[in-house]
């Protein structure tokens, strides 16, 4: 006899398969490419704590779910320089990485991302003659420049004042010494009055003589006495004023064999008195060193003038400094590069002279350069204020 499939029944058999099926049904382990949203991602296969950031135009729910660094309304954008807060490559908010570098007590991860170039213990440090590293006036690392050590043999420079011994040249301390004294033995010795070197490296005069005029004497001729085996004017000379090893401390002046004040920031003492060995014709660069007919003494070395419009900023360097970037509107004064744009130097202010292939300036602000990405840029895409919506992405300067 056949039975009837009553409602019951068939409830009762949908039960059953119902049951069956989802003893079969097995859930797998959220992953970063299974092309759904789950686990802790804020977009598919992207953000949150195990997959890797997601791209421009993607849900974000902290900047750290985006590859730019930057979250806003939920969504991936592009960092910026200039939006109050730490993105993307920055060291700190807004400076740092590809922005601008960061002022002292900011973070930073590199010497690049401090405007001192220095980067201790993950801050930015100001700028000191023992940090490691060239910066503030220095011509190279903790040397040379305004306030530190002149620098040795093989160091950049830019003046011979930044050389300890020998000139610059070339951009280089070298071994040539300032007149009159000579290389002797990887120093500069006057070879006049040095008893080890008495007109010659390495001649040295015998116990009891003394060295005047490059030649080993019994004694000296008046008006010099001899002081430690050399011939000194005790009315003028600074190491012995007045008597043998009576120096004059804190830079004084001889005269007369008396030790006088020492002279004002900017002058040294040569021949009794004070003198700008950065501009004095007759001491460039140092005392007595006069520099010849028809040249000039700029920054301690004698060269010829500049015809204008330029302008002389160092000995034998003549610059536009109207129109040369790394001396705009005055000497060594460089303009600071700007990003996807060269410098230029217009009339004396600093510019920028157009803007990389793909890139654009915006904001019209001439710090941050070029700081657009045409290509990639959601609010900008292929051309400045035109933006992506409703959630396309900017590929190739086309929204899509």
């Amino acid at each position: 006899m056949q039975r009837l499939l009553t409602p019951a029944r068939w409830m009762a058999i949908g039960a059953l398969v119902g049951f069956a099926l989802g003893a079969c049904h097995v859930t797998s382990t959220p992953s970063c490419s299974d092309g759904l949203k789950n686990g802790d991602e804020s977009d598919v296969d992207c953000g949150g704590t195990r997959c890797t950031p997601c791209a421009q135009a993607l849900t974000c729910r902290v900047p750290a779910d985006c590859a730019s660094g930057a979250c806003a309304g939920r969504v991936c954008v592009a960092s910026s320089c200039q939006d109050g807060q730490r993105t993307g490559p920055e060291s700190d908010v807004d400076c740092g990485g590809p922005c601008p570098a960061c002022a002292v007590g900011r973070t930073c991860g590199v010497s690049s991302d401090c405007a001192s170039l220095v980067c201790d213990a993950g801050r930015c440090a100001a700028a000191s003659c023992g940090d490691r590293a060239r910066n503030g006036t220095e011509t190279d690392v903790d040397c040379g420049g305004a306030g530190c050590a002149p620098c040795d043999a093989g160091q950049g420079c830019v003046r011979d004042t930044d050389c300890a011994v020998g000139r610059c040249r070339d951009g280089h301390c070298g071994t040539t010494c300032r007149a009159p004294t000579v290389a002797c033995a990887g120093g500069c010795a006057d070879t006049l009055f040095d008893p080890l070197n008495c007109g010659a490296c390495g001649r040295t005069c015998d116990a009891g003589s003394v060295c005047s005029g490059g030649a080993c004497l019994a004694g000296c001729t008046a008006p010099l006495t001899a002081c430690g085996g050399s011939c000194v004017d005790l009315q003028f000379n600074v190491a012995h004023c007045g008597g043998c090893d009576a120096g004059c401390t804190g830079g004084g002046l001889c005269v007369g064999g008396f030790c006088l004040p020492s002279c004002t920031p900017g002058t040294v003492p040569c021949g009794g008195t004070c003198v700008r060995v950065e501009s004095d014709q007759l001491n460039c660069g140092g005392c007595n060193q006069p520099c010849d007919a028809g040249s000039v003494c700029v920054n301690g070395q004698c060269g010829t003038t500049c015809t204008p419009p330029l302008d002389t900023c160092d000995a034998g360097l003549c610059v536009d400094t109207l129109h040369d970037p790394e001396h705009c509107g005055g000497c060594f004064q460089p303009c600071v590069p700007v990003e996807h744009a060269p410098r230029l130097c217009n009339f004396g202010t600093c510019s920028r002279a157009g803007c990389e292939t793909g890139f654009a300036d915006c904001d019209t602000q001439l710090q941050n350069g070029c700081e657009v990405d045409l290509k990639a840029d959601l609010a900008n895409c292929g051309a400045c204020g035109v933006a992506c919506t409703g959630g396309q992405v900017c590929d190739a300067g086309t929204c899509q």
